[in-house]
């Protein structure tokens, strides 16, 4: 499957727009590759139009691939009037990488530049494969490769891309293996091995995925967002393109057809079925030769198919096709795609007949209710899996992905807030991020939002709503609809806009409402957000997720179902957590080792002892001042006495893949000025018990003093030097660190808290 450490577990559809923003750029630069890479070569008054960027943005985003080599100018074109345009077109040498596809009869490596054109090519044939002669024919073939290149050329490796079939070990059989011989692939760890030996990025990929990573790239799929890919090799698998986007599945499998059951064709047959890969497959030859008395050694790559009889090419022909149409019909009903295209590792002669007589046989098959589906020939035939491999690291670091604004990077993280505003956000200094975000609302129709819980949280984004141009509330959730009338209300809504949301008590009237886009759950309550969230993942409808509670119970399985279905689970960014997150993102993304990160609060032990009754004396506010402002005295409480931070924590270590102490949180009495030293581990003379961890630091001494320059209000990361000059520039650039100059902490004091939920409700 594909690396999700590196690569994501897939590729989050998303419209091709830009935003003008350098904190974004890194978005913008690959939306413009993938553009020219689409359409072939622009000049930038194009681009700007495809990207809805304006024409100074884009300049400076071309000017930046031009110095990084990955654009070069070709000769200008005049038109009939005005100056001539200059287009621009992807520079072959921008990025070299390599490709390794490991199959049941040989493998193949490929040096690849960044158009696709193949610059070295390697291949070793045998009779089934072992990981330790794998290994090392990769390592051999790669490093004489190498050595070949100049110094600029080995300074452009993007990477390495493994194409592979998974579970090796299940076909001894088919491969003609003694039983043993290839067990020593079950826990192998390829990726591992082979990205031992380089100093680039490895990735690995399923092989029948990899061949539609390079007809993505390389092949005909430009004109097709949704098609379905099937590669006829030994046996035959398959790959997924949705929206646009290659999509291997959670587990690397999608597409994987060769387990479908099609019909037998034959004269007479009472309901027998096969899976497709008994039935699509070069092994189906090669038993048809054997059967026949001829050669299956005939058609291996190396032999070009020259002296198959004619009789067995057409009878495996029609049962390859049949089978194919067959499982395409399936599929049409799954998956409501463009096209299917059909690409294999044989002559082109042959899969163009293959091809031809799928179509017929698609054709002649009942397909009432379905959609219309364009079968179409493959390019790129033999090398598809290895090219397909050699494109896995351009994929990751050159083409669009929409996982740089909206995806959570972790594989098994929480509540994915959505980067996007936490780049903008965490850079400080930008400034005009007003005019950024009504940029972003300018280029979308109009944000449709249902609120779930009006109580004081909801009501903030509520008091934002009218101001806000291109958001709406167009339903609001809530267990007393007139409550949440008067909310609305108080917080400055007028009777038209009143009359004009759906208030209801029933879950079911905003999920299945067309007039939704997004959900905001802000109940509270665990048990039903996460029944909330499960529904709006279920209606494809994005959830942003202010309830802590739900997300810190099951924040994690939430954001995986999420991605299973292609929507947003996000944190409501402005709340603690997702700030908190922010900061251990930008200080994993600059190179820094992240010793703990959390939040500041007022705690002392005895608050333990304080009720929902009397906890307002703590806040300095009367009961009836609390209730006219809507303020929960239970929430309210649980902030004081630890249990709030708590659960905030837990969703933050979620999120971000940190540890969590085992005798809970301490809330050792901290100031910014010591958070270095503190919170680091107590081997290194701090008070963690580990490296990596949460914690809350409190604004009060345990004898109720106040702590100097308290952390009351705010959220810190701490971090490690990586070596001695990054930690002699902690000390240069005067940031806070502790005494060996190795740990540094950064902090925000304040924050604007919930007033920043719309962010995240309409990037």
């Amino acid at each position: 499957m594909v690396d999700v450490g590196r690569m994501g577990d897939d590729f989050q559809p998303g419209p091709r727009r830009g935003t003008n923003q350098t904190g974004v750029r890194l978005y913008n630069e690959r939306l413009v590759l993938s553009l020219i890479r689409q359409h072939g070569s622009l000049p930038k008054a194009n681009l700007a139009r495809l990207t809805g960027l304006s024409p100074p943005t884009v300049s400076q985003i071309v000017g930046q691939l031009e110095a990084d080599g990955l654009l070069r100018k070709e000769a200008p074109r005049r038109g009939r009037i005005g100056q001539p345009s200059v287009p621009l077109s992807l520079n072959p040498d921008g990025a070299l990488s390599f490709g390794v596809k490991i199959g049941r009869r040989s493998c193949d490596i490929v040096l690849m530049d960044f158009v696709g054109g193949i610059r070295r090519d390697l291949h070793l044939a045998y009779p089934f494969p072992s990981p330790e002669p794998v290994v090392e024919f990769v390592k051999e073939a790669c490093g004489a490769m190498l050595a070949g290149l100049t110094e600029k050329e080995g300074a452009r490796i993007a990477g390495l891309g493994i194409a592979t079939p998974f579970e090796l070990w299940n076909w001894e059989k088919e491969v003609g293996a003694a039983p043993g011989a290839m067990q020593g692939w079950r826990g192998f760890d390829l990726q591992g091995e082979i990205a031992r030996h380089f100093d680039f990025p490895v990735y690995l990929c399923n092989d029948a995925t990899a061949g539609c990573a390079a007809e993505y790239l390389f092949g005909r799929a430009a004109k097709y967002p949704e098609f379905l890919y099937v590669f006829i090799a030994w046996f035959v698998g398959g790959g997924l393109v949705i929206n646009g986007n290659l999509f291997p599945g959670r587990s690397g499998y999608a597409g994987s057809i060769g387990q479908m059951l099609v019909p037998v064709e034959r004269p007479g047959n009472r309901g027998e079925f096969r899976p497709l890969l008994h039935v699509a497959s070069i092994y189906n030859l090669e038993q048809r030769l054997t059967a026949s008395g001829g050669d299956p050694a005939s058609v291996s790559q190396d032999a070009g198919w020259p002296t198959i009889a004619e009789d067995v090419m057409e009878a495996w022909i029609d049962e390859v096709a049949g089978g194919i149409a067959h499982a395409l019909v399936s599929a049409s009903a799954l998956i409501d795609m463009q096209a299917a295209i059909i690409d294999g590792a044989m002559p082109t002669a042959y899969r163009t007949r293959i091809v031809e007589r799928v179509r017929e046989k698609f054709e002649a098959l009942e397909r009432t209710g379905l959609p219309p589906l364009s079968i179409i020939e493959g390019l790129i035939g033999y090398r598809a899996r290895a090219i397909g491999g050699a494109s896995l690291p351009l994929l990751a670091k050159f083409m669009r992905d929409r996982e740089l604004l909206f995806r959570d990077p972790g594989d098994l993280r929480g509540a994915g807030f959505l980067p996007f505003l936490v780049v903008l956000d965490g850079l400080g200094g930008l400034g005009a991020f007003d005019q950024i975000f009504q940029d972003h609302l300018a280029g979308l129709a109009l944000v449709r939002t249902a609120l779930i819980g009006a109580g004081k949280f909801g009501s903030m984004f509520l008091s934002q709503v009218p101001t806000i141009t291109g958001l709406e509330v167009s339903a609001i959730l809530d267990l007393d609809p007139e409550r949440a009338k008067n909310a609305c209300r108080n917080v400055g809504w007028d009777e038209a806009r009143i009359a004009r949301t759906r208030f209801t008590t029933k879950a079911a009237d905003i999920f299945d409402d067309a007039y939704v886009d997004v959900v905001v759950e802000a109940t509270g309550n665990p048990a039903a957000g996460i029944a909330h969230a499960l529904a709006a993942i279920d209606a494809r409808k994005p959830i942003v997720m202010v309830n802590v509670e739900a997300d810190a119970l099951a924040g994690p399985l939430l954001a995986r179902r999420a991605r299973e279905r292609g929507v947003v689970y996000s944190m409501a960014y402005g709340d603690q957590p997702a700030l908190i997150a922010e900061m251990v993102d930008w200080a994993r993304a600059t190179g820094f080792h992240v010793t703990a990160a959390g939040k500041g609060t007022k705690y002392l032990p005895a608050y333990h002892q304080v009720t929902p009754d009397g906890v307002w004396a703590h806040y300095g506010l009367t009961p009836e001042e609390a209730k006219k402002a809507g303020m929960n005295p239970q929430m309210f409480n649980s902030f004081l006495d630890g249990t709030k931070s708590a659960l905030e924590m837990a969703a933050v270590a979620n999120a971000c893949l940190l540890d969590v102490p085992d005798d809970g949180l301490a809330f050792p009495p901290c100031g910014v000025d010591h958070l270095p030293t503190l919170l680091k581990p107590a081997a290194d003379g701090g008070q963690l018990a580990g490296d990596g961890m949460v914690e809350v630091v409190s604004s009060l001494e345990r004898d109720g003093r106040p702590v100097f320059r308290d952390l009351r209000w705010g959220v810190y990361v701490v971090f490690r030097a990586p070596n001695d000059y990054a930690a002699a520039c902690f000390k240069q650039y005067g940031m806070t660190t502790d005494a060996s100059g190795r740990y540094a902490a950064l902090y925000r004091a304040r924050r604007s808290r919930r007033f920043r939920y719309p962010w995240s409700i309409s990037m």
